[in-house]
């Protein structure tokens, strides 16, 4: 290699090793160690002037460098063990007008145990990937509407033969009676099905931002703006199925746009200077409000209302579905014991009772929320060996706030699952030592949210 070719090798190398986080060592055409950082030199235990100009093999017996000189193939993640410390580690090589004139190393992880924790993590992200994937392609059909009630079997029968039209729907009824599996199940069944279904919480977004959701925006059209603009839900519904959950909560002034879009099938992006987009889109609204006195109070406009109402589903609460609530019990029970690696089969005649007696007035939401809780807390106390008379009395307790008996202090219920779950939190981090990737995945949570947890109590 001539004076030139090493002095330009050098300074690549000597580039590529600015990073305080991996080892990174560089060797000319002869095998000779020309640049190193500090960290590698850390890592094989030797000096600078010790390791520059030294046959790299003299230095580190086990890389493998002088293999990816002769081959010109590079080695991608082989153990390179350096003063005892086991790292992973790759190897390329740097070619100039088709000749090799060195070899750059690098640690992928200084540390072995970060890339079992890496691994544990790409291992995680991947079963949260395939879930999203499953969950994508899911298909909601009248069958997950679980009931066999009369009024929620006519509704299923009346919702199947309105997918099949484009008419607009409104669906309401208390929250937590499943609304939006209705959206979802009519436009499974209708012939938008293999189209986008698109969901917007108008209750869930500020205002300020609301109409560029809906309708997207041009490049620069304000301060933080994406560089090439960004489609509305509208446009990414086209020729599919937009459902505008908590319609009742859609500020007036966007009442009047929305209004717009019914009518004319078009929407225009904020700050477009172009004709308006035109849009094939079936919409479904739903509410937990009374849209009719909401009119009357002036709070939602009465031709918008009328203009959503075409169709009107009203999904009854739980307290009116019959024996519904000993069908979900099973249901949840089924699904949730399978979801959280439990063996629980079923609950005692008295706690059923008790269940059936409660008027849920947060619906078949609260219902499984109370199942999941007494599920978890059993879990927690059993090491996940359940009996069946304890879940009973959790889910009794959960349901009507009762207080439950913890050493000798008498705990609300909020504070005592609180308690339980730091407490949890604590253990699996312990067993990881500290790894939160880990800890997430035994606890079945989102890293995310396990980082909010350890936020919230201070871990």
């Amino acid at each position: 290699m001539s004076f030139l070719q090493e002095l330009e090798f050098s300074c690549v190398a000597e580039y590529l090793s600015e990073d305080p986080y991996n080892t990174v060592v560089a060797i000319d055409s002869k095998g000779r160690i020309i640049h190193c950082n500090d960290l590698y030199l850390r890592m094989v235990g030797v000096s600078r002037e010790q390791a520059i100009g030294e046959y790299i093999l003299n230095v580190a017996p086990h890389s493998r460098m002088i293999k990816v000189l002769k081959t010109g193939i590079p080695e991608q993640g082989y153990v390179f063990v350096g003063n005892g410390k086991d790292t992973i580690a790759q190897a390329f090589p740097v070619k100039k007008d088709g000749r090799i004139i060195g070899v750059v190393g690098r640690s992928l992880f200084i540390d072995i145990n970060d890339a079992i924790e890496f691994a544990n993590m790409v291992k995680t992200l991947n079963h949260a990937f395939e879930h999203a994937r499953n969950e994508a392609r899911t298909i909601f059909d009248f069958d997950h509407i679980i009931s066999k009630s009369p009024e929620i079997q006519k509704l299923k029968a009346f919702a199947q033969i309105v997918a099949q039209n484009d008419c607009t729907v409104l669906i309401t009824g208390e929250s937590g009676t499943g609304k939006d599996l209705f959206a979802k199940a009519i436009h499974s069944a209708s012939p938008r099905s293999n189209n986008s279904f698109i969901r917007i919480n108008c209750a869930a977004i500020p205002e300020q931002l609301l109409e560029s959701e809906l309708f997207g925006y041009e490049p620069g059209t304000f301060t933080g703006a994406r560089k090439g603009g960004k489609k509305g839900k509208f446009e990414l519904a086209h020729k599919g199925t937009i459902f505008l959950d908590e319609i009742g909560e859609m500020p007036i002034s966007m009442q009047a746009k929305l209004l717009t879009v019914l009518q004319e099938k078009e929407i225009e992006r904020l700050g477009s200077e172009h004709a308006p987009i035109s849009l094939d889109v079936r919409i479904i609204a739903a509410t937990n409000q009374n849209l009719n006195q909401k009119v009357q109070d002036g709070s939602f406009r009465e031709d918008l209302y009328y203009r959503l109402k075409v169709i009107e589903i009203d999904v009854p609460p739980l307290r009116l579905r019959g024996n519904d609530i000993n069908l979900l019990i099973d249901y949840f029970l089924k699904k949730l014991s399978e979801r959280l690696e439990l063996n629980v089969k079923s609950i005692t005649p008295d706690a059923r009772s008790i269940l059936n007696q409660y008027k849920w007035p947060g619906n078949i939401r609260e219902l499984e929320h109370t199942i999941e809780k007494a599920m978890l807390l059993a879990s927690m106390e059993n090491n996940k060996s359940v009996k069946s008379a304890y879940v009973d009395k959790l889910m009794a307790e959960s349901s009507f706030g009762l207080t439950i008996e913890s050493n000798n202090n008498s705990l609300d219920l909020k504070n005592y699952l609180e308690q339980c779950e730091k407490n949890r939190i604590i253990e699996v981090l312990t067993r990881t030592h500290g790894k939160k990737y880990l800890a997430a995945k035994i606890l079945h949570i989102h890293p995310s949210a396990l980082y909010k947890k350890v936020e919230k109590y201070g871990i």
